[in-house]
């Protein structure tokens, strides 16, 4: 109980420390992030190519993973992993499938656990409402394109701060990096988006394959592992 208290104190210092106070330059930002915020709500779809780094603190250790990304509104998702191993995250009004076929297990959540707005899906696929759920502080362009800080005003373990690479010209993120309590990295950066893509609903409607081993934990607050992680 003393170690579980301890730990609890610990969190709350360093979410406190992390949240910074309001910065002079943050209200620059706030057209900026309604800008994207208005330009996702318009986007019934996209598809894009990722590249993904995961970068992991304490073993130093660092993966990198390529795919592509389906989305199509309200939130319907295909996170199709390529390399180095295949993995196939569905998420849809019904359900949330993680599937890994050389392990031949998929596991299914419920589909509420993508609904924290500090989820890096609805990151991703810009349908979180920055004004409203974090403080948001304007940093210098980079390469052309908008950076913004932001930090979530109920940080979590899974997220205490996240940047945003923003296209000027289109509205839409390039890349993202969100930093967890623990100060592993998980950086997505976006090869390639096409809005409005033709997008097949049958997509989403995922059927495991005969002789998948299936793991229900819709019952679960959490999943076993963080999703996209």
């Amino acid at each position: 109980m003393v170690l579980r208290m301890i730990m609890v104190m610990a969190f709350s210092l360093f979410c406190g420390l992390a949240v910074p106070l309001p910065h002079a330059q943050a209200e620059d930002t706030v057209p900026l992030a309604l800008m994207m915020q208005q330009r996702y709500a318009q986007v019934r779809s996209f598809t894009a190519s990722f590249v993904q780094r995961l970068e992991h603190r304490e073993t130093g250790m660092e993966e990198t993973r390529t795919g592509k990304l389906i989305f199509s509104r309200p939130l319907n998702i295909v996170w199709a992993t390529e390399a180095p191993c295949e993995e196939r995250l569905i998420v849809s009004k019904d359900s949330v499938w993680d599937y890994l076929p050389e392990e031949k297990t998929a596991y299914k959540y419920a589909p509420e656990v993508v609904n924290d707005s500090r989820s890096v899906i609805r990151i991703i696929t810009g349908q979180n409402r920055l004004d409203r759920d974090f403080t948001v502080v304007s940093e210098s362009d980079e390469n052309g394109l908008a950076v913004v800080r932001i930090y979530p005003k109920e940080p979590s373990t899974q997220m205490i701060e996240g940047i945003l690479w923003i296209d000027k010209k289109s509205s839409l993120l390039k890349k993202v990096q969100i930093i967890d309590f623990y100060g592993n990295i998980n950086e997505i950066r976006f090869t390639s988006i096409v809005p409005d893509a033709s997008v097949n609903p049958s997509i989403f409607a995922f059927i495991p394959p005969k002789g998948t081993r299936i793991e229900d934990l819709t019952n679960n607050a959490a999943p076993e592992r963080p999703l996209l992680q």
